[in-house]
C-alpha cells in the first residue's frame, strides 16, 4: 500500500480516530472488556502479527494486541490522525517529541507512527489509506467519548499539540483545577490538566487517558469490580456535564468510564 498524500477532509486532521490495547493478557482483556461494555472481539491475522479488533456493534472501535517486547507495560495508545506521516513525526521532533517507532504500513489500512510529547506521554499519528469521508457524529454508548492528557507542564503540551495538531485551546469550567479544551474549529476534541500528585507518586508518567461512554455508572463500575477491575479513582461529578471512575482493567490498562447528564 502506498503512502499516497492525497487530500483528506480538514476535520480529519488532529482527531482520535482509533485506540489500542498492548498488553501480553490478550484473553482476560478481551473476556473484561467484553463484559465491561459489550464490545465485541474478533481476532484476526495481519501477517506475522496477530491482532484483536474491537467493536461496538458492526463499528470498529479499536483493538488489542501484544507488546513487541515483554518489558512494555499494558497501556491503552491513542491514534490521532495527520495528513502526512512522514512530515508530522518530523514536525513533533523539531517541537520537542521523540519518534519511539518508526513509520510503519499497515497494508490496506493506513500508515502510524508511535511518539512521545515533550513530557513522555506516548501517542500515534495515523494516516488512512483512504479519505475519511464519515461525518461528525456524537459519541454512542460503548464509544471512546473524552481524550485526556494528565502532563507535568501544560503550557508545553498546549504548545506542542497546538503546533502538530492546529488545536486551539480554552479554559475549561473546571472550578480551580487547571483545565484547557482543545478544539478542532468549534469541535471539542480533548483536555490537557496536570498529572495529580496522587498519580505521580504512585509512579504514573505522563500519560493519555481514554474515556468510555456508560449508560449506568455505578453498573459499570460493579461489572468492572465484579471482573477483577481495579477502582483507581472516584466516583467523581462534574457539574452540569456528568460524573467518572477511572479503573485499571486486570490485564492492567487504564481507562475512565463516564457517564454523562441526561439532556
Amino acid at each position: 500500500m502506498s503512502n499516497d498524500n492525497k487530500t483528506v477532509e480538514p476535520y480529519t486532521h488532529g482527531k482520535f480516530v482509533w485506540f489500542e490495547l498492548v498488553t501480553r493478557e490478550v484473553e482476560k482483556a478481551k473476556a473484561y472488556y467484553s463484559e465491561l461494555f459489550g464490545w465485541k472481539a474478533k481476532t484476526e491475522q495481519m501477517g506475522p502479527m496477530t491482532y484483536t479488533m474491537l467493536s461496538v456493534g458492526e463499528r470498529g472501535i479499536g483493538g488489542i494486541v501484544s507488546p513487541p517486547d515483554a518489558q512494555i507495560p499494558s497501556h491503552w495508545n491513542n491514534y490521532i490522525t495527520v495528513p502526512d506521516v512522514t512530515a508530522y513525526a518530523k514536525k513533533a521532533e523539531a517541537a520537542g517529541g521523540k519518534v519511539l517507532m518508526p513509520e510503519q504500513t499497515i497494508p490496506e489500512g493506513g500508515t502510524f507512527c508511535l511518539l512521545a510529547d515533550p513530557a513522555g506521554a506516548t501517542f500515534s499519528i495515523w494516516r488512512s489509506a483512504k479519505p475519511n469521508t464519515e461525518p461528525e457524529r456524537d459519541p454512542e454508548l460503548g464509544d471512546l467519548c473524552w481524550f485526556e492528557l494528565m502532563t507535568t507542564d501544560i503550557e508545553k503540551a498546549k504548545s506542542f499539540y497546538g503546533e502538530l495538531f492546529n488545536w486551539k485551546f480554552e479554559k475549561g469550567p473546571m472550578g480551580e483545577m487547571e483545565y484547557w479544551i482543545a478544539k478542532r474549529g468549534d469541535k471539542m476534541t480533548c483536555g490537557i490538566t496536570t498529572l495529580p500528585e496522587q498519580a505521580k507518586q504512585a509512579g504514573a508518567p505522563p500519560h493519555w487517558l481514554s474515556y468510555v461512554a456508560v449508560e449506568n455508572l455505578e453498573q459499570t463500575n460493579a461489572r468492572a469490580d465484579k471482573q477483577g477491575g481495579t477502582s483507581l479513582f472516584g466516583p467523581m461529578e462534574i457539574p452540569n456535564i456528568g460524573k467518572f471512575s477511572i479503573y485499571q482493567g486486570p490485564e492492567g490498562g487504564v481507562l475512565a468510564h463516564f457517564q454523562g447528564q441526561p439532556q
